[in-house]
């Protein structure tokens, strides 16, 4: 028989507070889940947009290694008269600009004056360019990288400008941006990825945290449920006992006092 103090109701529960404590559980530990979920895939999608982010601006300043270099022998021999002048790197910059995959919003050569002598736009030739990005690439010793909004294209851009020199000399200034469109573009494809993922992953931890809850709330439910009736109904009542954990030695001692 059980106890007197169980007789008197001191383990006493409600019926609708019975399942609560498995409630509680599977909310807390989805809740629990899903905001760690939430917080790993913002924190890779921010990483991967920054790698894209970097990817490009590497490339932008291989691109513009690669190309002020082969001005600066263009400007070179146009000096020495080897060649007409502006040409080449006319051919030079629309052969660039035509290039799909570099994604080039355009492409401009200026001289020491900051006066365009070759631009993607032939309309921008012979025009004047005064602000203080350029200005300071004039002067600079490396490639200066900015990001910028293009007005046309509706679309981020990466500007880099590039002093055009060697061994001292100044000849110019290359500039030139690429544009950050397929770098949204593929990271809101990625983000739709991530979601989807944690999305389906979510759903397989909920269904694994029911069950969960069903193997180790459960005991403790029929073991409160098996007192109230005792306690209501005055009858020796035992609960099955599976395992060999706490939960199950709880079981066996409340059986044994029933």
């Amino acid at each position: 028989m059980v106890k007197d103090v169980i007789r008197k109701g001191h383990f006493e529960m409600l019926p609708s507070i019975q399942n609560s404590l498995q409630k509680k559980f599977i909310l807390i530990a989805f809740l629990s889940v899903f905001l760690l979920a939430i917080v790993v895939s913002i924190f890779v999608a921010t990483k991967t947009r920054s790698a894209l982010y970097h990817a490009t601006e590497q490339k932008g300043r291989m691109l513009a290694q690669t190309v002020s270099a082969l001005i600066i022998n263009e400007l070179i021999y146009e000096k020495l008269g080897l060649v007409e002048e502006g040409g080449l790197i006319d051919n030079y910059v629309r052969e660039l600009y035509l290039r799909q995959e570099l994604e080039l919003q355009y492409v401009a050569v200026l001289d020491n004056h900051l006066q365009i002598i070759s631009h993607s736009d032939f309309s921008e030739f012979g025009k004047y360019y005064e602000d203080t990005f350029v200005k300071n690439a004039q002067h600079a010793h490396d490639i200066l990288v900015k990001r910028n909004h293009h007005l046309e294209s509706q679309t981020d851009t990466l500007e880099f400008a590039t002093p055009l020199s060697i061994e001292g000399k100044r000849w110019g200034v290359l500039l030139f941006a690429l544009s950050l469109e397929s770098v949204e573009r593929e990271s809101k494809v990625i983000l739709i990825q991530i979601l989807s993922l944690t999305c389906i992953a979510l759903a397989f931890l909920f269904v694994l945290i029911y069950f969960l809850s069903q193997r180790f709330i459960r005991p403790i439910i029929d073991l409160s449920q098996a007192m109230g009736e005792v306690d209501v109904e005055m009858v020796e009542k035992t609960i099955p006992v599976k395992g060999r954990d706490e939960l199950s030695r709880l079981a066996e001692s409340y059986n044994e006092m029933v």
